[in-house]
């Protein structure tokens, strides 16, 4: 059996943005010396209050800096939100700094997604097959 950690990264109104990063690096740090097999976020914008897991993948090339076993796991990264190329680059080279420790999901979100950032699910509908095949060719 197989344990892990799934993180939303919710910050309290009045914690700085700062504190609450180096909190989760902590936390990290920590369920690796613990034994946890895998910590996970999600790739969250637009939604200030519930969550600022804007950069999964910096996070844990940071992390992976400070511990020795534990895999990295991005629950989503939203697709409407990105370039496919670009997206598989980067998960393409933080897979290198983790040492092949990042395992992704990739997805669409949900509905109030591109409400609120002006996009339509059309234009990046193809972005899940065209991310998986770069990073299957750049890995």
């Amino acid at each position: 059996m197989r344990f892990g950690i799934y993180c939303e990264i919710q910050t309290p109104p009045g914690k700085p943005h700062y504190d609450m990063t180096w909190e989760i690096m902590r936390q990290i740090e920590h369920a690796d010396e613990c034994g946890f097999d895998v910590y996970s976020v999600i790739d969250h914008h637009f939604f200030q209050k519930f969550s600022i897991s804007a950069n999964p993948l910096a996070m844990f090339a940071a992390a992976a800096q400070r511990t020795k076993r534990i895999r990295f796991r991005t629950a989503l990264h939203t697709l409407p939100l990105e370039n496919p190329m670009r997206l598989a680059g980067m998960i393409a080279e933080t897979d290198i700094l983790t040492n092949g420790r990042l395992e992704c999901g990739l997805g669409r979100s949900i509905p109030a997604v591109p409400a609120t950032s002006h996009i339509k699910w059309q234009a990046k509908r193809a972005g899940v097959c065209l991310c998986r095949r770069y990073c299957l060719g750049m890995c």
